[in-house]
């Protein structure tokens, strides 16, 4: 059961909420920068660097779906 001392602390903590006018111009703004974004177009290249860079932050559920293995390799240079 609340008691009136409860009551008046929820009708306290809920007074802090209270919102300052703002206009609908403001309102439209902000809603249209949260709604917002921008699409990027990446070559075969472009992916295929971005997911060799980051392979190892990948999820583990991620890294199930595309398996790689690192190898290493010696590169032979030729006398110029």
């Amino acid at each position: 059961m609340i008691n009136d001392n409860d009551k008046k602390q929820r009708q306290m903590r809920c007074s802090c909420f209270a919102l300052a006018p703002v206009s609908l111009s403001t309102i439209f703004h902000k809603l249209r920068s949260l709604l917002s974004f921008t699409i990027g177009l990446w070559d075969s290249t472009t992916q295929l660097q971005a997911i060799t860079k980051n392979y190892d932050r990948l999820q583990d559920t991620f890294q199930a779906e595309l398996p790689l293995k690192r190898v290493w390799a010696l590169v032979i240079e030729e006398d110029q």
